[in-house]
């Protein structure tokens, strides 16, 4: 059936010369399956038949890395820790659910936001200031924090912040987790 609806897409495709590739179950000499990717386009005018190339590939080590990545993102997402990633800057780019139940604020509203619109008058003198020095040396920083949620009510919370570095070993982003204390 999967298959089946796969090779007409792949016929349709390929009588207009574009390339189409598609996932099927292949099956290993021993018996066992695995995901083949399978990948092919019309090449026309090579011969008075029509013409086609192709490859298949064993697909198992990037569904085994797709599987790991939707397992990290699932324990991101479910974390009872708020999760708050930003770029060098403070600009926050991703919040996790816990993140926007603790605050109040929704995703929207805070993506592209500073993380000063949590920031009060009541964390200690140079916490901030001692934060920044900290992660721009390429250290982990942890402390506590008094903030406001949106609703304006205060919390105090715990977090550590750590810089995310890219191959080179260049700071890209930070990643703060945090707990209301």
């Amino acid at each position: 059936g999967r298959a089946r609806d796969h090779l007409l897409r792949h016929d349709r495709q390929q009588a207009q010369g574009l390339i189409t590739h598609y996932e099927i179950m292949g099956l290993r000499r021993g018996g066992s399956k695995f995901p083949m990717l399978v990948a092919a386009t019309r090449i026309p005018g090579f011969s008075e038949e029509p013409t086609t190339i192709g490859f298949v590939q064993d697909n198992t080590q990037r569904r085994q890395i797709e599987d790991k990545l939707r397992q990290l993102s699932r324990a991101v997402e479910q974390s009872p820790a708020s999760i708050v990633i930003t770029d060098t800057e403070g600009s926050i780019e991703y919040v996790n659910p816990r993140f926007t139940q603790t605050t109040g604020y929704s995703v929207e509203e805070v993506l592209g936001q500073n993380m000063r619109i949590l920031k009060t008058d009541k964390t200690p003198q140079g916490t901030h200031s001692t934060l920044w020095a900290t992660l721009t040396a390429g250290k982990e920083w942890q402390g506590e924090f008094v903030n406001r949620k949106k609703n304006g009510e205060l919390y105090y919370e715990s977090a550590i912040i750590s810089p995310i570095t890219d191959d080179r070993g260049v700071t890209t982003h930070y990643l703060a987790v945090k707990e209301d204390i």
